[in-house]
């Protein structure tokens, strides 16, 4: 299957670093990638494969590639974040001379930075098609092999930057040529998997080209380009065509394309109006593999299953973990665990050891066979419980993290089309399923609510910005539940108050804001630090954390000024000074307090800093509960009462005790 996204130059910026690469997509739990197919409107299960992934990095080197072009770098003015009105406009901005070739290597080069820190199992390569020259004697006419099919490295990283940079003399060494043969390229891709030995699942070849019409003249080449182009898809390769449109010209995919490319009424086909940022998020995209966490089946009713895969949206992006060395020779070491008896120092095997669990003081002993007992609750799979109306699923039942469930007819033939029909009724009816999930043989069961969700396509572009499908919401048990006792808020506001809010409120209103727009500043810094080492840089790349808030408008400042004026200047609290936040000593003497073994010393201290009146508003409002243990034994023994316990339950009891004989 292939794929096709489409981009314009002539108005974006010309600055290509590792802050326009969103580093990190580290993916979710269980090794799995966060990202999800670009499937249409029916279910693509080929969008969602596993295991190690191959990318070509398909670049054409003809000479309208490296035509130049003004690259505008602009400034964007906006008004104030009040939320109420005042469009953003577009500000002065510098222009930058750039080829399509330059911009092409700069997005390679940003996704085998991508790469080599988050997904260093996968293979990549880069090949140059259209060229003078070739890197082998037996490699084919107008091709140049740039790197096999490999695992990322630091020397292909370097090589890229300066063949983006300028500093590689690329016509000398390699050349631009307007003889070329789509066909050999496509076959040199081709072979470049043939001559992998590991185990591949999924293949990508991603082409980056602004020749919408190859060999127009050429009939025999271009046949010969169809047929290859037609067998890689034969063959479960997909093409994601990455074209670019030149300035005031459109990329029309029906020329050529279309016939090798799916889902092509997503795409742009007219004038691409996307940015070169959007080329490297698009690039990211299609670098990234879609890796399924589970397949189960989804039990209806007896005798009555729909095929899906499991997948994780969304999970947190962490560092990788680091390797131990040897001190003295910097080999990696290996880690063994073995065990041994306490009271022998024999060695002892899995088969001599059990398991015990403490209940009520005492040790249980269970043999392996019956704690896996304990732990089966049935096959792995989905069991449908009933359906519930969606407004009974409550924001805060989230326990874990949701995953994102999509039809899989490698399971069941025909789950596609029941899939989609239990989706489209849910949506209708506005219904939740509700299932019983076992992940995996001896997991435990969970209660899960099948959020169903429609898909939503850009309205300019008509891609495809949410999948349809069911997003699997884990539910709280009855165990999981905690219950939370807090006193009502029961002041009188004044109104002033309130408007004063309400204007600081709607100062601080954001016009967009979306987390997924900013990357994480430790993992963007702790990248930058590798990087820089493996490529020999005087220092790391500067990093920029864009959750520090550098200052705020003026009208924010005037109307929290305002606010702070209503609530705090009244009670005389200054919310910027060090000191008014700190809590006042309990005596004047600013004493500290005596330890507890000195019953006259705290007989003082209670004497001082407890007074019964206050004592007494507590025990009025129910709310003795507030003071603390060392408040409580001190009023206790001012009264002269014998302390009947320690615990503070005891003491409260006690002290109500006392006002109720009064």
């Amino acid at each position: 299957m292939a794929s096709s996204s489409g981009f314009d130059l002539s108005g974006s910026t010309s600055t290509v670093d590792s802050s326009l690469w969103q580093w990190g997509d580290a993916g979710g739990a269980d090794g799995e990638d966060s990202g999800y197919g670009q499937g249409g409107d029916s279910f693509d299960e080929t969008s969602f494969k596993g295991g190690r992934d191959a990318v070509i990095f398909l670049i054409d080197c003809s000479p309208s590639m490296f035509e130049e072009f003004e690259l505008r770098t602009e400034t964007a003015t906006g008004g104030d974040s009040d939320g109420e009105g005042g469009d953003d406009e577009d500000g002065e901005g510098s222009t930058t001379s750039t080829t399509y070739f330059s911009q092409a290597v700069k997005a390679t080069h940003a996704a085998f930075q991508n790469k080599i820190l988050t997904s260093d199992r996968d293979l990549v390569s880069v090949v140059f098609y259209s060229t003078v020259k070739r890197k082998k004697p037996e490699d084919a006419d107008t091709v140049y092999v740039l790197s096999e099919l490999d695992l990322p490295s630091a020397e292909q990283i370097q090589n890229l930057e300066e063949i983006a940079d300028g500093r590689f003399d690329f016509e000398g060494a390699i050349g631009s040529s307007d003889d070329y043969s789509l066909k050999n390229a496509l076959w040199t891709c081709s072979n470049l998997f043939a001559s992998v030995r590991q185990r591949i699942e999924t293949k990508r070849i991603l082409l980056f080209t602004n020749n919408d019409n190859p060999h127009l003249t050429q009939d025999d080449a271009r046949k010969q380009a169809s047929t290859q182009a037609r067998d890689l898809v034969d063959m479960g390769i997909d093409i994601d065509l990455l074209h670019m449109s030149k300035p005031g010209q459109s990329f029309d995919l029906k020329l050529f394309y279309k016939p090798y490319i799916v889902n092509t009424e997503e795409e742009v086909e007219g004038n691409a109006s996307q940015t070169f940022e959007q080329l490297l998020r698009r690039t990211r995209v299609k670098c990234s593999s879609k890796r399924a966490r589970m397949t189960i089946p989804w039990t209806i009713t007896g005798g009555f299953d729909i095929g899906v895969r499991v997948y994780n949206l969304i999970g947190t992006a962490t560092k990788a973990s680091y390797i131990r060395l040897d001190g003295k020779s910097n080999r990696e070491v290996a880690t063994k665990t073995r065990y041994y008896c306490s009271e022998t120092s024999a060695p002892l095997l899995s088969t001599d050891m059990k398991s015990t669990y403490t209940y009520g003081g005492e040790k249980v002993v269970f043999e392996k066979a019956e704690v896996d007992a304990m732990r089966s609750f049935g096959k792995p799979g989905l069991l449908l419980m009933g359906f519930k109306p969606s407004s009974a699923l409550r924001k805060e039942y989230n326990v874990k993290k949701s995953s994102f469930i999509y039809p899989d007819e490698s399971i069941v033939r025909g789950s596609t089309r029941a899939f989609t029909a239990f989706l489209d009724s849910c949506l209708r009816l506005d219904k939740v399923p509700i299932c019983r999930l076992i992940s995996r043989t001896n997991s435990p069961p969970d209660f899960v609510a099948l959020l169903p969700q429609a898909e939503v396509l850009d309205e300019e572009s008509k891609v495809q910005t949410m999948p349809p499908g069911f997003h699997m919401i884990v539910l709280p048990f009855a165990d999981d539940m905690r219950q939370i006792k807090h006193d009502k808020l029961d002041f009188e506001i004044d109104p002033e108050e309130v408007e004063a809010a309400q204007k600081l409120i709607k100062s601080m209103t954001f016009k967009a804001f979306s987390s997924d727009n900013f990357t994480n500043p430790t993992l963007q810094k702790h990248f930058a630090a590798l990087e820089a080492l493996a490529l020999d840089k005087d220092a790391p790349d500067e990093v920029v954390d864009l959750t520090v808030v550098t200052d705020f408008p003026s009208k924010v400042h005037k109307r929290a000024q305002a606010m702070n004026a209503k609530l705090y200047d009244p009670i005389g609290y200054n919310p910027e000074s060090a000191t008014g936040a700190k809590r006042k000593p309990a005596s004047s003497g600013g004493a500290k307090r005596a330890k507890a073994g000195a019953a006259g010393a705290a007989a003082g201290a209670g004497d001082a800093g407890i007074d019964e009146a206050q004592v007494k508003a507590l025990y009025d409002n129910g709310q003795v509960s507030k003071l603390k243990v060392a408040d409580l034994k001190a009023f206790l023994k001012l009264k002269k009462q014998q302390l009947q316990g320690t615990r503070k339950a005891e003491l409260v009891a006690q002290v109500e005790q006392y006002f109720d004989l009064l």
